[in-house]
């Protein structure tokens, strides 16, 4: 619809003596036509998208100024573009960004769209850029909340409903995303003192049983952490420093995507 806007602001200063001025104080006027104001003997008229000043003085000299006011059509009034989401497709690990999300763009005026990624987790765009089509396709999005802001290039734009990418349980595909050192050196030389379980953060309902060679539990944790107060250092679970040699580890996990992990790490002292 075509939506047309008349304002016009004005001073006016008139010197109708040698020592005498009067003034009119700024008026906003409405699209109307046929209208006037008056002030102090002096009377604005104006018409649609036009305006005149006329003045007189003692002498009858009359001064006419008038101007005209733009039109503003509705296209520079940006209507809301849809935004809507058809697919989902979550993360196969807490650490791999291989999430994926489908949108669809509707009710834009004019291609390229601007798509932008909102991590809303963190509050930051992840990424921008720009397409000649409407179907929205991203891939390579980490675990978390998202939403998308689309822009056509008419300046209307639009912000989908947040969307959640998961992680994908699947039994017949662990998820190997914790990394399991074989070795390490219990020395106190501040290398490599404990044993280190890279990822095992992300699983904080864990507990890690280690076993001597001829099965004997002589260490246990729940929630296990890579920090000194926390992980295996070599010592049984009474403090005890435990001899060099090969122990054996049992690794659970409460995710079904996790199953236990078993093996063995090495317990080396080259300092002592």
């Amino acid at each position: 619809m075509l939506r047309t806007v008349f304002i016009l602001n004005f001073l006016v200063l008139i010197a109708l003596a040698v020592n005498a001025q009067i003034s009119i104080e700024r008026q906003v006027l409405s699209s109307l036509g046929n209208a006037g104001v008056t002030k102090n003997g002096i009377t604005l008229n104006h018409t649609v998208g036009e305006a005149v000043i006329k003045t007189v003085s003692d002498n009858n000299f009359t001064l006419t100024q008038g101007f005209h006011q733009d039109t503003i059509n509705s296209g520079s009034f940006p209507s809301e573009i849809n935004v809507d989401t058809v697919a989902i497709r979550g993360v196969t690990c807490s650490n791999l960004n291989n999430g994926f999300a489908k949108l669809i763009a509707t009710n834009f005026t004019k291609l390229p769209l601007k798509v932008e990624i909102i991590d809303l987790n963190n509050a930051l765009v992840i990424l921008s850029y720009y397409t000649e089509t409407s179907t929205i396709e991203i891939d390579g999005l980490p675990e978390g909340d998202f939403t998308v802001k689309v822009t056509d290039d008419n300046g209307n734009w639009s912000i989908s409903e947040p969307f959640e990418i998961n992680r994908i349980i699947n039994p017949s595909n662990p998820c190997e995303d914790i990394k399991i050192w074989s070795a390490f050196t219990p020395d106190n030389d501040g290398i490599n003192d404990i044993w280190e379980i890279d990822g095992i953060e992300d699983y904080p309902l864990n507990t890690i049983t280690i076993f001597d060679r001829w099965g004997g539990k002589v260490w246990q944790k729940e929630g296990y952490l890579n920090t000194n107060e926390q992980a295996f250092n070599g010592t049984n679970s009474n403090g005890r420093e435990l001899p060099d040699g090969t122990y054996f580890y049992v690794i659970e996990i409460q995710s079904i995507d996790n199953p236990s992990r078993k093996g063995w790490v090495h317990i080396l002292r080259p300092n002592k």
